[in-house]
C-alpha cells in the first residue's frame, strides 16, 4: 500500500516530489497497528512438527446473515467451540453499512465472520503448525482471505485486519473451501440467532 502511494503518478496537485498526507494515512495506520501489537523483535515459532507438516486438523466454518455472524471450530473432526455474534450498530458504522439489515451487506458480513472466527480462535492456530482449513459458502470472502485484494472500501477494512492477524501468526491458513449453503447447518443457525422472530 505504501509503495503505491510513493510510486503513483497521481499527485492530486501536490508540489513536485511530494504527496498529500491523506494518501498515506491508511498505510501508515496499518503499519502502526501492526507494530503496536509487538513487544521487542518480531518472533515466529517453528517446531519439528512444522517441518514434517504434522499437526491437528483445524477446521473453521463461518456464515453470516444480515443480523449476525456464526462459526464452528472443529479439531480433528470434533466440534470444539462455536460462536454467535450480533451485528451491532457500531459494526455497521465502521463498515459504512446502512443501519437497517439487508441482503446487500452479505458480502461484507461473510468476510467479517471469517475475521471474527480467526481472531476468536487464534490461540488454536497462531503459533502452532496445524492443518487449518476455512470453510464458507461465500466465494468472495474466501478469495479475500487468500489474496487480500479487496474490491471495495468496506472489504479493504476487513482485508487489513486479516492481514495483521495472519501476519502476526507463524503460519497462514492452508486451505479455503467453498461449502454449499445448504450444508452450512450449524454455522447458518448460529448466524441467525439474532434475527427477529427466528426460532431454533
Amino acid at each position: 500500500m505504501m509503495y503505491a502511494v510513493l510510486m503513483t503518478d497521481v499527485t492530486g496537485n501536490a508540489p513536485p516530489h511530494c504527496r498529500w498526507s491523506k494518501q498515506a494515512f491508511i498505510p501508515l495506520q496499518w503499519i502502526k497497528a501492526f507494530l503496536r501489537g509487538q513487544v521487542g523483535d518480531l518472533t515466529r515459532h517453528f517446531s519439528v512438527d512444522a517441518y514434517f507438516r504434522r499437526g491437528d486438523r483445524v477446521s473453521i466454518t463461518t456464515d453470516a446473515s444480515p443480523w449476525g455472524l456464526g462459526g464452528v471450530l472443529m479439531l480433528d473432526g470434533t466440534v470444539a467451540s462455536i460462536f454467535s455474534s450480533q451485528v451491532t450498530a457500531y459494526d455497521r458504522k465502521v463498515l459504512s453499512m446502512p443501519p437497517t439489515p439487508s441482503s446487500s451487506d452479505q458480502q461484507v458480513l461473510e468476510a467479517l465472520s471469517i475475521l471474527v472466527a480467526l481472531r476468536e480462535w487464534s490461540p488454536r492456530w497462531r503459533d502452532r503448525r496445524v492443518q487449518l482449513c476455512i470453510n464458507s459458502d461465500n466465494i468472495g470472502a474466501l478469495t479475500l482471505c487468500c489474496k487480500m485484494q479487496p474490491h471495495s472500501a468496506q472489504l479493504g477494512i476487513i482485508a487489513r485486519e486479516l492481514a495483521i492477524d495472519i501476519g502476526l501468526s507463524s503460519y497462514a491458513p492452508d486451505d479455503v473451501m467453498h461449502v454449499p449453503g445448504v450444508s452450512m447447518g450449524a454455522a447458518d443457525v448460529l448466524s441467525r440467532l439474532h434475527q427477529p422472530g427466528f426460532a431454533t
